[in-house]
Formats: C-alpha cells, structure tokens, sequence
C-alpha cells in the first residue's frame, strides 16, 4: 500500500569533548528538539512579575544543575491560577534540585501526569520556601524520573 504523506526529518550533529553531560549535549538537544512556544494567555499574577524591567532577559524558571531539565510550564487544565511544572532528571543518576523562580508560590505540590496532587502513590521529597525574590523548591529525583509540580499563585 502506498502512503501519500509528506515526511519532515531533521537532524544535527554536534561536536564536544569530555563527556556529552559536560559538554552540554542533551541541553542542546532539547532546545533543538523542543523549541520554545510561546502563548500570551497570562493571568494577573505573571503579568506583575514580567512587568519587571530589570527581569526582561532572565528565566521565568531555572534549575541550579544541569542535570534536570524544565520541560514544561503551563497553566493548570481545572482553570485554577495554578502553574503546573514539569523536571526531567536527563543524566540518569539521583539528585536534590533547586528550581528558583521569580514568582512567589503560595502551594507546591507534586503531581501526578493527569495533575491530581491526591494521590498516594507519589513518592518524591519536594520542599518549597518564598524569598525576597520570588519561591525555591528543592526536589529529590531519581535517574530519568519526570516530576510533575503544581505550584499554586
């Protein structure tokens, strides 16, 4: 049977030395794979923290190892002025991270896939402080252990 669709691949190679964590490998393979969307759907909350001149070129997130990537940020699907986050551990080893943002949270909990906090079955030590600057949530994971958050405004 013949398929009649049209097929994209791409593809780059990349040169490093030392090992691909140092080098920056998977870093770079995530941008290139995931490219950043943007959507201009913000509630109240992160608007006043964008209006921050200062702030213009700094990250809404970001992680103090390179170990663990962002790899999602988005608005809660229950309509609640809630963020959910999602960290992905790509050095496949155990590891305490801090994830900083300038938003300060109320709540964070850690979620499952469907971002229901309820349940019993997650098993991941997450704890979360407000700063002068904005929250710092420290996550232990495991070797390629995604880790969804609810981080309530």
């Amino acid at each position: 049977m013949l398929y009649l669709y049209n097929y994209f691949t791409k593809f780059f190679t990349i040169s490093y030395s030392g090992s691909f964590q140092e080098a920056g490998v998977i870093q770079a393979a995530n941008a290139f794979n995931c490219p950043l969307r943007v959507a201009d759907l913000q509630p109240k909350e992160l608007t006043a923290a964008l209006s921050d001149s200062s702030a213009v070129n700094t990250s809404l997130f970001e992680v103090d190892t390179p170990q663990v990537l962002v790899q999602t940020v988005k608005m809660a699907e229950d309509g609640s002025q809630t963020l959910v986050v999602r960290l992905n551990e790509a050095f496949g080893g155990s590891v305490v991270a801090m994830l900083m943002s300038r938003l300060s949270f109320s709540d964070v909990q850690v979620c499952n896939g469907l971002e229901d906090a309820d349940c019993d079955d997650l098993e991941v030590e997450v704890q979360a402080k407000t700063t002068d600057t904005g929250s710092e949530i420290v996550v232990e994971m495991s070797a390629f252990q995604i880790v969804s958050l609810r981080c309530s405004l």
